[in-house]
């Protein structure tokens, strides 16, 4: 973290991957397509109206110290591995239809993997840090994708890192279609 000061008042500027939490993540990944200044906004904490009256050099110096964030996808290189005993397969069905239910509430996929890693895991990634958290939110979106589809191949033990990308993606196409509503019970 970088510390600095704008008119009394202190900030504490993230300077690498390893500062910036999971929710602090999704909220980079959510402003992507925002203008300059409110991306600034998002990846220093300090609000646009103290931003705009920053002289341009205060601004590019900002810039220099979160120019890693406007590359998100550059968190993969720096991220723990997650492995896991869980299989979804096997877990209770309610446990996949809650899932189902946070991802589809979520903004984004990504941000919904919060509440399903609470649930099988009883832990709370939101304030950790992004690099030892998005393997074991890829690992749960990946293994809730596997099941949404029907696949054999869910992701048990060794799973690593992969795009995370794709998989939210995938989750986004499967967010506004059938597959997120209660599936139908066949009758034998």
């Amino acid at each position: 973290m970088i510390q600095t000061k704008i008119a009394d008042t202190s900030y504490s500027i993230r300077s690498s991957w390893n500062d910036v939490t999971f929710l602090g993540y999704c909220d980079i990944i959510m402003c992507h397509e925002e203008p300059i200044m409110n991306r600034l906004s998002v990846y220093t904490g300090i609000e646009v109206d103290v931003l705009n009256k920053l002289t341009y050099s205060g601004i590019k110096q900002l810039m220099d110290y979160v120019e890693f964030m406007d590359s998100p996808d550059d968190v993969m290189g720096f991220a723990y591995a997650y492995e896991s005993d869980i299989n979804i397969g096997h877990e209770w069905y309610g446990k996949l239809e809650n899932s189902k239910q946070s991802i589809a509430k979520s903004k984004i996929p990504l941000l919904g993997a919060v509440e399903v890693i609470k649930q099988y895991t009883d832990v709370d990634i939101s304030n950790l840090p992004i690099t030892k958290t998005i393997g074991q939110a890829v690992f749960f979106l990946t293994a809730l994708l596997n099941s949404w589809k029907g696949s054999n191949d869910l992701p048990n033990m060794r799973q690593t890192v992969t795009n995370w990308r794709q998989v939210v993606s995938d989750l986004q196409c499967l967010a506004h279609g059938e597959l997120l509503q209660p599936m139908p019970v066949e009758q034998t």
